[in-house]
């Protein structure tokens, strides 16, 4: 089998390595996006519950 005429570092082809970044890329702004969301749902179950302790005690 012949070699990449210009391997990466890591011996891989160079359209594989761009699309591992990319990969990469895209899982790490998922996990911020994630981490974003469950925040939020955090943030918005904290005043729900309030709002039910506050209507439980009328």
């Amino acid at each position: 089998m012949a070699k990449p005429a210009h391997p990466t570092t890591s011996g891989q082809p160079t359209g594989e390595a761009a699309f591992s970044k990319l990969k990469k890329e895209i899982a790490e702004r998922n996990e911020t996006a994630h981490k974003a969301a469950r925040k939020l749902r955090d943030v918005t179950d904290r005043r729900k519950a309030a709002e039910r302790r506050a209507r439980d005690l009328l």
